[in-house]
Parts: structure tokens; C-alpha cells; sequence
């Protein structure tokens, strides 16, 4: 099949733009020891060394970090509610603890968001009585132990939906949480380490980073939304741009499933790309009716918005300065002071 080629032309963008500063010297003697393994195996010390210093390596571009959005508050025990917690045998309040934790981490390393209520409800079984019938005093207290277990452990924090987008969002986002990893990592070793960089984790990560930047510089705020930063953008409009990035994605996006044999395999891959996003909610999607210009039978279109984990794990701020750059321009002005607008109280 053919792979989908969107960060390709990211890739010689950057490319371009990279400073060339490569001599003959510690960065041309990886080249030849990677030429050379074939003949002669790299040692654990040489095989290190060579990564650090690719890592280090001035002649790649490397991209601005951001902070991403912050997260609303997390629900905080109250006194009494940890109280009530240390009222637990020991070994009971252990075992909740590291019951909840470990849901959380799998849920985590899965991909997948989680419900406070829904993963409360998947332990009760496993921690007797006691917890079943003092359950609404004990949640808060194990949930925020759970919390500090994770922190602790593995350096993950659990955040909430961004303050700016939950207002704009359906309800069912309001109970939603996310792990995230809020390692400062300039250079993307840490990322490398932990994520590996296959061929397919790259592409899917650059399409990604495409369609936010369509989504938030392209897209429009929609007027009944009370919270500032959504914007969106129609499915329609989203592939012409990605067709313009990569002439192998149809313009025209999935409009039934029955099209779905008429489309080229590069296009049919971003079309379950889009859809494990939206399952993962790196974006929203929301279908509206008498959508202007809809070329769909009953008149309706898919918009298309910077998902919450996309908020979380990103940023607003981050997309404005990725744009930029790949074009070698300045962040736009007007965009960032939207985005330094505080909230209103």
C-alpha cells in the first residue's frame, strides 16, 4: 500500500531551511560506523555514544517548545474525605490505591482517556464492603493518592479538559481525564526513548501536527460557543488543504461508506487516522445541518477542532510557532494575543 506522505513535505521543508554545518569530524564518524555495521557490530558504549550525539547534532532543525494549555482543577479531597481514607485497613487502602493507579496507567499507555466515575466503578468490586457502601466520602481521597501514586512513580499527571474549551465542548467531555508526560524534553530524546521513532509513529504524528495547524489557523470560531480557542474547520475544506500539502489524499473526504472502495489506499489510511484521533480525542468532530455549501445529500457537513489531549499534550501556542516555522516566518501576532486573552471570571 502506499504510505501517506504528509510529513514528507515537512520533512524537505525543514530540510531546506536546516543551517548546514556538518564537518568532518564526531557527527561523519556515525555515518561511517552505521555503514559499518553490517560488517562489524557497534558496542553498547559506541552505539550510545552515536545517539548522543546525534541528539546533539546542530546541523538538525529543532522546532520551538511551548507550554500547552493548562488544565481545569482536578477535584481536591477535602479533610474529611481523607480522613475517612486512613479509616481503611492498611493493606485495603494499599490495594485501592494501586488498583486505581495501575486502571489509570493502562488506560494511559492504551492511549485512551478515562471517566473518574466510570474507573471508580470498575474497582468497587475488588475493594469490599466498606468501600461499596462509604464509596461518595472515599473517591476523592484514593482518586488523589492515585494521582500522587502515578506522579510519584512514573512522573504522569492526570489533567482535566482545558477551562477555555469545556464550555464548548458536548457534556460528555466533562468527566473526561488525561495522562500526560510533563517531562521538558528540547532535544526529543526522552520522546525517542520512550516512543521509538518507526516510520509509521513519525507519519502519523506529522499528519497530525497537519491537521491541528488546518484546524486552528484555517478553521473559524463558531459564534454560539462561549469558550475562546475552538475553532473548526469542515471536513471538506480539511482534505482540499491536505490534498494541496500531498496530491496522493483525495480532496473530497468520506461522505458515505459506500465510496469508501472508490478511494486510493494513501487516502483510505488518513481516513483511519482521522478516526483513531477522534477516538483518542487528539480532535473533535461534529456533524452540523445545513452546513453552507455541503456537497453531502441531506445538506450536512463534519467539522473538524482541536481535541482536549491535543489542548493538553500541545498546545495552541505550539501550533501558531510550528506554522511559522516550517514557513520561516514570524508567529503571528494576532493569533497569539487571541490566545493570551485571560479569562473572563
Amino acid at each position: 500500500p502506499v504510505d501517506i506522505d504528509t510529513i514528507s513535505e515537512v520533512i524537505r521543508l525543514v530540510r531546506s531551511m536546516a543551517p548546514r554545518k556538518r564537518s568532518r569530524s564526531k557527527t561523519s564518524s556515525v555515518r561511517d560506523n552505521k555503514q559499518k555495521t553490517a560488517e562489524t557490530p557497534l558496542s553498547p558504549e559506541q552505539e550510545i555514544e552515536n545517539n548522543a550525539i546525534e541528539d546533539n547534532d546542530d546541523s538538525v532543525m529543532k522546532f520551538s517548545q511551548l507550554e500547552p494549555e493548562p488544565s481545569q482543577s482536578l477535584p481536591e479531597a477535602k479533610r474529611t474525605e481523607r480522613t475517612k481514607c486512613q479509616e481503611l485497613n492498611p493493606d485495603q487502602l494499599e490495594k485501592a490505591v494501586k488498583t486505581l493507579s495501575r486502571l489509570i496507567f493502562f488506560k494511559a499507555t492504551a492511549g485512551e482517556f478515562f471517566e473518574r466515575r466510570k474507573v471508580i466503578a470498575e474497582i468497587e468490586s475488588d475493594l469490599g464492603e466498606f468501600f461499596t457502601k462509604n464509596k461518595k466520602s472515599l473517591t476523592n481521597g484514593i482518586f488523589e493518592l492515585a494521582q500522587e501514586r502515578l506522579d510519584a512513580v512514573f512522573g504522569f499527571q492526570i489533567k482535566a479538559v482545558p477551562p477555555n474549551m469545556i464550555e464548548s465542548l458536548p457534556a460528555r467531555y466533562k468527566d473526561r481525564y488525561y495522562v500526560t508526560n510533563p517531562i521538558s524534553d528540547e532535544i526529543g530524546t526522552h520522546a525517542k526513548r520512550l516512543h521509538g521513532m518507526t516510520d509509521a509513529g513519525c507519519k502519523e504524528k506529522g499528519l497530525l501536527m497537519a491537521v491541528l495547524a488546518f484546524a486552528f489557523c484555517k478553521g473559524s470560531p463558531r459564534s454560539h460557543d462561549s469558550g475562546a480557542g475552538m475553532r473548526w474547520i469542515s471536513d471538506e475544506a480539511l482534505y482540499r488543504l491536505l490534498n494541496s500539502v500531498d496530491d496522493n489524499i483525495s480532496e473530497d473526504p468520506p461522505i458515505q461508506k459506500s465510496f469508501s472502495t472508490k478511494r486510493n489506499p494513501s487516502t483510505k489510511e488518513v481516513d483511519t487516522l482521522m478516526d483513531k484521533f477522534v477516538h483518542t480525542d487528539y480532535l473533535v468532530r461534529e456533524k452540523i445541518q445545513d452546513a453552507p455549501n455541503s456537497s453531502a445529500g441531506d445538506g450536512s457537513a463534519l467539522m473538524y477542532a482541536m481535541g482536549p489531549r491535543s489542548a493538553l499534550e500541545i498546545g495552541r501556542k505550539q501550533l501558531i510557532y510550528f506554522c511559522a516555522e516550517i514557513l520561516d516566518e514570524q508567529p503571528d501576532p494576532t493569533m497569539l494575543a487571541e490566545i493570551d486573552v485571560p479569562e473572563e471570571e
